[in-house]
């Protein structure tokens, strides 16, 4: 399922099901500083295997030691970069940029702590 922020989005107040249910909320975000600052939380919660923040009862051990939990390697391209892995400063170099998309790449790289 794919939820645009825009969109309405709500889930049953009850529900009536005979099993589980459960909604993941995967937040698609512009490059800004506390976006960058998101994903570099999550990154870091999922090289970890914890559980991340802004998930309800934090603080748990979550996956770090499941066998076969997802690991960076099984990261894919717009994956990666969804996940701050591989961002670099030549993302700031794509021509056409506006001054303004420069700032807020090299903003969100600089937030990440991404080295070349």
């Amino acid at each position: 399922m794919f939820w645009h922020g825009d969109g309405v989005h709500a889930v049953s107040a009850t529900h009536i099901g005979k099993a589980e249910s459960s909604v993941f909320y995967i937040p698609a975000v512009p490059l800004t500083p506390s976006s960058a600052g998101y994903v570099a939380h999550q990154r870091s919660s999922f090289l970890s295997g914890s559980p991340p923040e802004d998930f309800p009862g934090s603080g748990g051990v979550g996956e770090r030691d499941f066998v076969g939990r997802g690991l960076e390697k099984d990261i894919y391209d717009a994956g990666r970069k969804a996940m701050g892995f591989g961002v670099s400063v030549h993302d700031e170099k794509v021509a056409g940029l506006t001054a303004g998309q420069v700032a807020a790449r090299r903003a969100f790289r600089e937030a990440l702590a991404v080295q070349d």
